[in-house]
């Protein structure tokens, strides 16, 4: 029962993340090694694990390089 529920809330999560998405984020049009892409992607800081797909931000830039880097 409990494994249903979990199954629930995951699935509803994972709804409420795709809506936020695809109204709020800006579109966006890259290619990384050669390949297009035409999806969004968000800035994680520190809250998830280092994936490929996640681009992490600098949390306490100081220099002006990692600033620069931190408002791109």
């Amino acid at each position: 029962m409990i494994s249903k529920i979990v199954v629930i809330v995951v699935v509803i999560a994972v709804l409420i993340v795709d809506f936020f998405f695809q109204k709020y984020a800006s579109p966006a049009h890259y290619f990384i090694q050669g390949k297009e892409y035409n999806m969004s992607y968000y800035l994680a800081d520190g809250i998830y694990p280092k994936w490929s797909t996640i681009l992490q931000t600098i949390r306490d830039p100081h220099s002006q390089k990692k600033k620069y880097f931190a408002i791109k």
